[in-house]
């Protein structure tokens, strides 16, 4: 396919070596860009790549484009998100930026246009666009030197606006094209459930005053200390003798969370683990985040939970005097420590399993021992984390 150019518009020039960042590309101001236009569409029933005329354009500003004839309830362009990368192997980035397309109304879909910078000149590469919802709509985009797509998976559809499942198609550039390589992967996305914190003695949280945090710990006769001088934190969680605290911290704005340590008393506070995470024998993407730690009932370790993208990721176990961290249970979003009665530290876990009737990733939840080892299966994939920790909390 002959690559359009995109010359012509002035403001796809490329910004000089030595006012721009590595590669220029990342200089474009795609929120304020006169982008190829495919033309006025038709509601997609599954994703496509387009072929685009040279001379059709649209010109996004302040992030939007509204279609004649005008007004909230005309269709219009949005700016979502770029993303860049190497994906034509040259040693320079390609930008994915996307738009999605809103038609006033209820539908919405993503336009995925691929542009590279050679030679002081925009070019478009080509265009993906998504389906509807949950009929093949984006979810999410990944550059591991091929693009990596997640497109809801229509037959796992829940009405028309989304989906169970997720497909997540690999594509990389032959020839000037986009072609699949090896076959879609099916899954269920990653749902982390984000618990509110406990209230009352002997419990910790953070406060939010303006736009910083500050760790406090309320004692057991109704005082409330505060932790940390004022920052980013979050997740704070309690040992079970009540003496420690390990919460996350992200030490400037984009950068990755990081695992610290207070005692009760205020003393002691202390970094503990900032990576990097260790994934299939290599530094894990910048994109892994790291979450909701919990302390092991003997106080000796934490666990915590790495989102490595939006179907993969895994709970990991730090050594609390060491601050060695390893691999304990793969494919892990949910989890509890039991912290009373016959299984205190044991774990309640949500793991991916392949269902073998349906071909899809489910993530019911299990019993698994301190050691790892899993024991049964106690909920499936929908249920209450919390019904089930009280249930065996008294057994």
């Amino acid at each position: 396919m002959r690559r359009p150019s995109l010359a012509l518009l002035a403001t796809a020039i490329c910004l000089s070596a030595t006012a721009a960042p590595p590669d220029p590309i990342h200089a474009v101001d795609w929120k304020n860009f006169v982008y190829p236009w495919p033309g006025e569409p038709d509601i997609p029933e599954s994703w496509s790549w387009l072929t685009v005329r040279a001379t059709s354009r649209v010109k996004l500003v302040d992030s939007r484009h509204t279609f004649p004839p005008g007004g909230p309830a005309s269709p219009h362009l949005i700016f979502k998100n770029v993303s860049y990368g190497d994906l034509t192997g040259d040693g320079h980035d390609e930008a994915v930026v996307d738009l999605a397309y809103e038609t006033g109304g209820t539908a919405f879909w993503d336009y995925i246009f691929v542009f590279e910078c050679r030679e002081g000149r925009v070019s478009l590469l080509s265009i993906l666009r998504s389906g509807i919802g949950g009929r093949g709509g984006l979810e999410d985009i990944h550059i591991a030197r091929r693009l990596v797509v997640d497109f809801s998976d229509p037959a796992r559809m829940k009405g028309l606006c989304c989906s169970a499942g997720i497909v997540r198609v690999t594509y990389q550039l032959e020839n000037g094209k986009f072609v699949q390589v090896g076959p879609a992967r099916r899954g269920t996305p990653r749902n982390p459930i984000y618990k509110e914190p406990k209230s009352g003695s002997s419990t910790v949280s953070v406060r939010v005053q303006d736009s910083t945090m500050t760790v406090i710990c309320r004692t057991p006769d109704g005082e409330i200390r505060s932790l940390t001088k004022p920052g980013d934190y979050s997740e704070p969680s309690l040992s079970l003798d009540g003496k420690r605290v390990v919460f996350l911290s992200r030490p400037g704005p984009g950068s990755a969370f990081e695992l610290w340590l207070v005692n009760t008393d205020g003393s002691g506070l202390r970094e503990l683990f900032h990576g990097p995470i260790r994934w299939n024998g290599a530094d894990a993407p910048a994109t892994a985040e790291i979450r909701w730690p919990q302390w092991s009932a003997d106080g000796r370790s934490i666990y915590f939970v790495v989102d490595i993208d939006q179907i993969t990721g895994a709970l990991f176990r730090l050594d609390a005097g060491t601050g060695a961290a390893k691999l304990f249970l793969p494919d892990v979003v949910n989890y509890e420590v039991l912290p009373t009665g016959r299984y205190k530290g044991y774990l309640i876990a949500n793991q991916r399993t392949m269902e073998p009737s349906e071909g899809y990733a489910d993530y019911p939840y299990y019993l698994f021992s301190p050691s790892g080892e899993k024991l049964q299966r106690i909920g499936d994939d929908e249920a209450d984390i919390d019904a089930i920790l009280e249930e065996w909390k008294s057994k």
